[in-house]
C-alpha cells in the first residue's frame, strides 16, 4: 500500500481518500474498502483519477541463485521509482513510500514499497507470501533534468525458502500499480515482475540446481528520435547457459490486459543478441515524444535445447525526444569492461567511468550510474579536451566473495543527448596474477644457482592462472634475446590442475653457458587469471646465474653400439648393448619424440620401444599395400657432450635407425599387453600411459623436487612424500608394485625391498595421503638403508603402475585390515633399519634417496 489505511490520516480530503483507496485493488491489496456512496465514487473517479493514482513506478528486475540448501535461493531485485514522488522532510528512514533521499542512500535505510513478493506454485496456483511489504535499499538518485525524468533506484537481496509441494518449479511475482505516464501503456498501468524459479538438479552442474540469468541497467534511457539507437540488454548467465531476450507475453505471470510492450514500428528486439533497436521513421505520423515502457523476459537455455530453464523480468523506460543533434556526439567509453575485485578493506577498490564529447562546446552534464549498496560516486571530473569521468569507490562486502555483479553507466550532455549505456562486470574475490620470483625456477634469490644444462622452469603466481599463448624471454646482460618460449597448450607447458598457481615449461632448444647471468622476462599477460575477467598477469623480470652443477656427466661414447629389434603386431622394441653406458641412466636414449626414452632390460642390454603410430614412428606402406614399414630413430649423445638430469641435447648425437616390416593384416593399434614378458621396457619406453612419479619435500605437496636437487639429503627415518599421477582422462593410477633397490636397476635380484604391492602397503611405514583428485595417488614412507651398502649410497624407488577406471571396480584393493599382515622391516632378512636404537649408527647419520621416473617426460614430469 502506498496510501495509509489509517482512518486518522488527514493527508487527503475524505472523498479523495475513498476513491484512491477503492482503486488500491490494483495493488493486489485486499483491505476493507469504505464507500460513502456508490454514486459519489462513480462521480469522483473521472475527476480525481489522474491526480491520485500513484504514478511512480519506473521499472525493475529480479534474479535468483541457489544457496546449496534444498528449496532455498538468494532472491535479488532492483526497483526504480519517480524521484520526489513522496516528499516528507520530517520523516526518518522513509517509512511512507518508495522514494529515497540522500540520507537514505548514505545510511542504508530500508525503504518500504507498496507491494508484496509472493511465490506461486504452478500446478495448483498456491500463493506463498515471501515478504509483505517488500523493502529495498537506495543506491542511486538521478535528480538532473526535468522532474518528470528524475528517478531513484535501489536493490535488495534476501535468502528465502520455498515450500516443498512436489515440483521444484515456482513463479515469484511482484505486481502492483502504477507506472508513470506512458505513451504506450494506458491507465491504470499496473506492473508485473514475474520470475520462474527452476530448482531441478542439473547433472552438468554436478547436481546443483540452475541459477537464473542476471542483468542490470539504468531505469530510464534517453534516446533521440533523429538517431537510430541500439540498447543492449546486458544479460549474463552464471552457469554459462545460452541467454535469449523477448517481449513479455499476456498472462498472469508476465503482463495483464495490454502488455506493456513498445510499439513495434519504433522498437525491434533481436532475441539472440538481446539488442533492442529504437528507430522512429522520419515520415511517422502522430509520433509522440515522451516515455515508453519496455518489458522484456530473459531466459536461459542449455546447449542444444529450446526449452527455457528459467526466466527473469527486466523492465525500464525509454525517453524518446525530438532533437536536431549530431547522433555520435556523446561517447560512453568502455574502459576495462571487466574487473576482478579483491576482497580487501584498505584501500577501497576504485573504478573510473569515462565519457567524452566530440563537441566540447556542449559539455557532458553527468554520467548516470546504477551502483550497489556501499558504492560512492564522485562528482563529474573534467579531464579537458572533451573528456570526463567519475570515480566509483567501495569496499567489497565479504559475503560477495565468489559472486559477480554489474555496474552500469551512461553519459548525457547538457542538451540531453545520451551516449550508449555500458555495464562493467565485477567479479568479487579475483586479483591480477603477479609472478613470485623468489620461489620460482629460476629464482630471484642470487644465492640459488641454476645448472647450465637445465631445461625445465616453473614460475609461481599469486593467484590461479591459465595459459594465454604468450612468450617468455631469456635475455643476455646486454639486453639481447637469448631465447624465447611460447607458453601455450602443448607438451612442454603445463599448469597445475588442482594447484594452478604455477606454470611449468621446458626449453630443449636453449643451450645456456655455465657461470653466466641471464634475465628472465615475462611481459604483461604472459598468463591470465582464472576468474571471470581473465585479467592479464603483471609484467616482471629478474636475473639468475648458471653453474656447472653437480649432476652433470660427460659422455664417452665413441661408436654406435650393437643393437637388435623385436617386432610385434602392435609395437617394436630395440635392445642395445649397454657396455658403453655402464654409469649413465638409460633415459638419455631417445626416439624421434624426445619424450620417449630408454630403460634397463637386463644386465647386458637396454631397451627402448614404442607402439606403432607413437613416439614419432613413421609408417610407409609398400606398393602392393601388403606390408608396412614402421621406422623410428634412436638418438644417443656423442663423446664429449654433456648429460644433465638424464637429459641431453641432440645438437651432436648418434642415430640408430630401426625398422619393423609388418604384414598389413597384422598391424593393430592397441595398448600394450601389460602381461607381456618385456612389459617394463615397453611401457616405460613409450610413455603411452603417460604417468609421472615425483618426490616432494613435505606433506603439502606444493612443489616437487627438481632434477638438480637429486640426490636428496635426508635424515634416516625421515618421511618421504611421493605422488604417482596419470594423464589419461577419467582414469586413475594403480600402484601394482613399488620396490626399493640400492641401484638404478629395478630388476636388482640380490637386494630388493617391496613397499607396496597390488595397491596395498607392505612396509609398515607406508601411509597413503589425501589426493586432490582420482588422477593422483599420494603416499609417504620413512627412509632407510640396505645392509652392506654405505650410508652415503643412494636408494632407488621404482613403482610399476597401470591405469584403472574408478567407475568399474578396477581400482579396488583388498588390503589387510590389521598391521599383523604388514611387513615389519625388522623381520626382512636383507634389510636393516638404521635409527636411534641402532648400536652403531645413532640417527645422526644421513642417507641419500633417489627415485627413477617411469614414463614419459613432459606433462610436468621432471
Amino acid at each position: 500500500m502506498l496510501f495509509s489505511s489509517n482512518s486518522e490520516d488527514k493527508s487527503f480530503p475524505p472523498d479523495i481518500y475513498i476513491v484512491s483507496y477503492s482503486l488500491s485493488v490494483g495493488y493486489r491489496k485486499h483491505e476493507e474498502t469504505m464507500f460513502r456512496s456508490v454514486l459519489l465514487v462513480a462521480l469522483l473517479v473521472g475527476f480525481f483519477f489522474e491526480e491520485v493514482t500513484p504514478k511512480h513506478f519506473r521499472g525493475g528486475y529480479m534474479s535468483y541463485r541457489p544457496t546449496g540448501v534444498p528449496n532455498q535461493i538468494t532472491l535479488s531485485y532492483r526497483l526504480a521509482f519517480k524521484h520526489n514522488f513522496f516528499s516528507d522532510p520530517d520523516r526518518i528512514g522513509n517509512e511512507d513510500g518508495e522514494d529515497c533521499t540522500l540520507e537514505d542512500k548514505e545510511m542504508g535505510y530500508p525503504i518500504k514499497t507498496g507491494a508484496e513478493f509472493i511465490a506461486r506454485y504452478g500446478p495448483t496456483n498456491i500463493n506463498h507470501t515471501l515478504f509483505d511489504p517488500a523493502y529495498y535499499r537506495c543506491t542511486d538518485i538521478m535528480d538532473n533534468g526535468p522532474a518528470e525524468f528524475q528517478w531513484t533506484s535501489g536493490l535488495n537481496e534476501s535468502v528465502v525458502t520455498l515450500p516443498e509441494y512436489g515440483s521444484p518449479i515456482w513463479t515469484i511475482l511482484y505486481d502492483a500499480c502504477c507506472w508513470v505516464d506512458l505513451i504506450n501503456y494506458e491507465a491504470p498501468r499496473t506492473w508485473i515482475l514475474g520470475m520462474t524459479v527452476n530448482l531441478t538438479s542439473r547433472s552438468d552442474l554436478g547436481g546443483r540446481p540452475n541459477s537464473s540469468p542476471y542483468v542490470d541497467g539504468i531505469p530510464l534511457k534517453d534516446v533521440t528520435r533523429q538517431c537510430t539507437t541500439i540498447i543492449h540488454i546486458n544479460a549474463r548467465d552464471p552457469d554459462g547457459d545460452r541467454v535469449k531476450c523477448r517481449w513479455t507475453r499476456r498472462g498472469p505471470t508476465e503482463c495483464e490486459n495490454k502488455c506493456a510492450n513498445p510499439k513495434k514500428k519504433y522498437f525491434d528486439i533481436d532475441e539472440e543478441s538481446c539488442n533492442i533497436t529504437v528507430k522512429v521513421p522520419r515520415r511517422t505520423n502522430n509520433f509522440e515524444p515522451g516515455l515508453y515502457v519496455v518489458a522484456v523476459v530473459i531466459e536461459d537455455f542449455m546447449e542444444g535445447s529450446d526449452d527455457p530453464l528459467s526466466k527473469i523480468p527486466y523492465q525500464f523506460l525509454v525517453n524518446i525526444q525530438e532533437r536536431d543533434v549530431d547522433c555520435g556526439r556523446v561517447v560512453t567509453l568502455a574502459g576495462d569492461g571487466c574487473y576482478d575485485v579483491p576482497m580487501r578493506i584498505n584501500p577501497p577498490f576504485r573504478i573510473d567511468l569515462h565519457a567524452m564529447t566530440t563537441n566540447p562546446a556542449v559539455p557532458i552534464a553527468y554520467i548516470g550510474t546504477v551502483t550497489k549498496p556501499g558504492m560512492t560516486v564522485s562528482s563529474l571530473i573534467d579531464d579537458g579536451n572533451g573528456h570526463y569521468h567519475v570515480e566509483v569507490s567501495f569496499v567489497p562486502p565479504q559475503h560477495k566473495d565468489g559472486t559477480v555483479e554489474q555496474l552500469c553507466y551512461q553519459a548525457v550532455d547538457e542538451e540531453g543527448l545520451a551516449g550508449a549505456e555500458l555495464c562493467a562486470e565485477l567479479y568479487y574475490g579475483g586479483e591480477v596474477p603477479r609472478p613470485i620470483p623468489l620461489i620460482s625456477t629460476p629464482s630471484s634469490n642470487s644465492t640459488i644457482l641454476v645448472p647450465f644444462l637445465n631445461q625445465e622452469w616453473t614460475i609461481y603466481f599469486t593467484t590461479k592462472i591459465m595459459l594465454n599463448d604468450q612468450t617468455v624471454e631469456f635475455l643476455y646482460d646486454n639486453g639481447t634475446v637469448a631465447h624465447s618460449e611460447l607458453l601455450a597448450m602443448r607438451v612442454n607447458t603445463t599448469v597445475g590442475d588442482d594447484d594452478p598457481y604455477f606454470v611449468t615449461f621446458t626449453t630443449p632448444d636453449f643451450p645456456m653457458t655455465a657461470n653466466t647471468s641471464y634475465t628472465i622476462k615475462l611481459d604483461k599477460g604472459a598468463v591470465v587469471g582464472t576468474s571471470g575477467c581473465h585479467l592479464p598477469s603483471e609484467a616482471a623480470q629478474w636475473r639468475f646465474t648458471t653453474e656447472i652443477g653437480h649432476n652433470v656427466q660427460t659422455i664417452n661414447i665413441t661408436s654406435i653400439p650393437d643393437s637388435s629389434v623385436h617386432c610385434s603386431p602392435t609395437f617394436m622394441v630395440a635392445y642395445i648393448d649397454n657396455t658403453f653406458l655402464p654409469a649413465l641412466n638409460p633415459s638419455i636414449l631417445t626416439l624421434n619424440d624426445p619424450d620417449c626414452y630408454g630403460t634397463v632390460h637386463n644386465e647386458t642390454h637396454l631397451a627402448i620401444g614404442t607402439m606403432y603410430g607413437k613416439c614419432g614412428t613413421e609408417a610407409i606402406v609398400n606398393e602392393d599395400q601388403t606390408r608396412v614399414s614402421m621406422i623410428n630413430n634412436i638418438f644417443l649423445p656423442r663423446e664429449g657432450s654433456f648429460v644433465y638430469g638424464n637429459v641431453s641435447t641432440r645438437s651432436d648425437a648418434y642415430r640408430i635407425r630401426f625398422n619393423c616390416s609388418i604384414s598389413t593384416r597384422r598391424v593393430g593399434y592397441v595398448e600394450f599387453n601389460t602381461n607381456h614378458t618385456i612389459e617394463s621396457a615397453q611401457i616405460n619406453a613409450t610413455g603411452d600411459f603417460n604417468f609421472s612419479f615425483k618426490l616432494f619435500p613435505d606433506e603439502s605437496y606444493r612443489r616437487p623436487y627438481k632434477v638438480w636437487d637429486f640426490p636428496i639429503d635426508v635424515q634416516q627415518s625421515a618421511r618421504l612424500y611421493f605422488e604417482a599421477r596419470t594423464y589419461e582422462p577419467n582414469m586413475a593410477p594403480f600402484l601394482e608394485e613399488c620396490v626399493a633397490t640400492p641401484t638404478g636397476d629395478p630388476g636388482h635380484e640380490s637386494l630388493q625391498y617391496t613397499v607396496i604391492r597390488d595397491g596395498c602397503p607392505i612396509d609398515v611405514t607406508v601411509r597413503f595421503e589425501d589426493a586432490p583428485n582420482p588422477a593422483r595417488v599420494r603416499f609417504s614412507i620413512e627412509s632407510f638403508s640396505f645392509i652392506g651398502y654405505n650410508l652415503q649410497s643412494s636408494i632407488f624407488l621404482h613403482c610399476k603402475m597401470r591405469n584403472c577406471n574408478p567407475g568399474n571396480g578396477s581400482c579396488d584393493t583388498d588390503c589387510p585390515d590389521t598391521e599383523s599382515n604388514i611387513s615389519k622391516r625388522s623381520v626382512v632378512s636383507h634389510i636393516r633399519l638404521v635409527g636411534e636404537d641402532d648400536p652403531v649408527e645413532t640417527g645422526r647419520e644421513y642417507a641419500y634417496v633417489e627415485f627413477l621416473e617411469r614414463g614419459k617426460r613432459g606433462n610436468g614430469v621432471m
